[in-house]
């Protein structure tokens, strides 16, 4: 089987070429699976941010409603303040 010394280089380089494309094979198979991990993080936090979206403009949504609220509740207390002023001064005439 082995008679000379090139034969068991041949040999010895054999093995380290299976072992070489072995471990290639394998740090290929975790580096695949790291990226599917991130893609999953990124997946979830672009789920996440797109409901926070969602949820900040459903609020800005109704904050025109609660503008208009405030702003009809300053109207009514700038009347009534104007209102008693104008009370006092008849009072004091």
């Amino acid at each position: 089987m082995i008679e000379t010394s090139l034969d068991l280089l041949y040999l010895i380089l054999s093995i380290c070429i299976a072992l070489f494309t072995f471990f290639v094979c394998v740090m290929l198979y975790y580096f695949v699976m790291s990226l599917r991990d991130m893609r999953l993080i990124v997946k979830g936090a672009k789920d996440k941010v797109e409901k926070l979206h969602n949820v900040l403009e459903s609020g800005f949504g109704h904050l025109g409603l609660v503008g208009e609220g405030v702003k009809m509740l300053a109207e009514y207390f700038i009347e009534k303040k104007v209102g008693k002023k104008g009370k006092k001064m008849k009072r004091g005439k």
